[in-house]
């Protein structure tokens, strides 16, 4: 079994937890995707994938920002959101969790219909 990720470092944390409940011949991907990318190994990528989550957070999290100081010109209180935002990306760093990614992991778009498994399906 093989883990990747686009930097090698979820895919570590999955490798070692799988080993730990007693997955034998688990690997991981160093360096991840973008290691393999650098090395100009191939990759093949879907035409129509939605951007990576933490692209999605930062664009979110930014257009918060700019729609809470923009609403304070003519509601003060909105300047809250402006604030907000900022104290749950701390928040996030801090406890390494994003509850805003979480939550846009939800969407329609960031959900797919099976899960990627490169087990032959008589194996599954």
């Amino acid at each position: 079994m093989v883990c990747m990720c686009r930097s090698g470092r979820r895919s570590a944390e999955a490798a070692s937890t799988l080993a730990r409940l007693g997955f034998t011949n688990v690997n991981q991907l160093a360096g991840g995707v973008m290691a393999w990318e650098q090395a100009g190994l191939p990759v093949e990528k879907e035409a129509h994938a939605p951007w990576a989550l933490e692209r999605q957070v930062r664009l979110v999290a930014g257009l918060l920002i700019l729609l809470g100081l923009a609403l304070s010109h003519i509601w003060p209180a909105a300047i809250v959101l402006a604030w907000f935002v900022p104290l749950g990306l701390v928040f996030a760093a801090l406890t390494d969790s994003c509850m805003m990614g979480m939550l846009l992991a939800k969407l329609p778009w960031n959900r797919r219909d099976g899960a990627a498994c490169l087990l032959p399906k008589s194996r599954m």
